[in-house]
């Protein structure tokens, strides 16, 4: 399951590069 989520989470951030500092902040503070 984890594999889907990171392969989901490639294609969205090919799409919106920007997301991926907020995505990886959230993610670094356990949100």
């Amino acid at each position: 399951m984890k594999q889907q989520i990171i392969n989901k989470l490639r294609g969205f951030f090919s799409l919106q590069p920007i997301e991926k500092a907020w995505v990886f902040g959230s993610c670094s503070r356990g949100e």
